[in-house]
């Protein structure tokens, strides 16, 4: 529960240089960083019309996860950090929400140069504290009771 991995470097072995991308539209928005990543032999998937078990495949094996300009808490790249993928985004919308994403600051920013740190040293960057605390949040912290408690909250104020 305090979101980080019982037996890293087994997560690490099952891992490849794989950057999932969240949603078709944003592959466009970052061009430059995709060919950057392909020229290094990084392999970059949009996530477009994929079966749940196709995914959940892709998940396990993917070393990063990018969301950008996030419209609220967006579940394949949550899905995906679970998992074990260091998550990126930008600061647009729910990105810049550090209580909703409370990531590091070099996880804030979308770069070629960020993203191939972070695949490179794999086991470093997947156990940095922002990634850990967005793990605990989402895999444990949040549920239906903290859920109903947040609402109750909002409708008392």
């Amino acid at each position: 529960p305090d979101g980080s991995f019982k037996d890293l470097a087994n997560l690490a072995s099952r891992k490849e240089q794989t950057v999932l991308v969240n949603e078709e539209e944003i592959a466009g928005k970052i061009e430059g960083v995709s060919q950057e990543l392909k020229n290094a032999g990084v392999n970059v998937i949009v996530v477009t019309g994929y079966s749940r078990q196709s995914l959940l495949e892709l998940q396990l094996k993917a070393k990063v996860v990018l969301a950008f300009c996030m419209h609220g808490a967006e579940r394949m790249p949550l899905e995906s950090v679970l998992h074990g993928a260091v998550f990126f985004t930008d600061t647009c919308l729910n990105g810049a929400g550090k209580d909703d994403f409370p990531l590091s600051e070099q996880h804030r920013a979308i770069s070629a140069e960020g993203i191939l740190n972070a695949l490179h040293n794999y086991e470093k960057e997947v156990m940095d504290p922002g990634q850990v605390r967005l793990r605990r949040l989402y895999g444990f912290e949040i549920n239906r009771e903290s859920m109903a408690q947040d609402v109750h909250r909002w409708i008392g104020s």
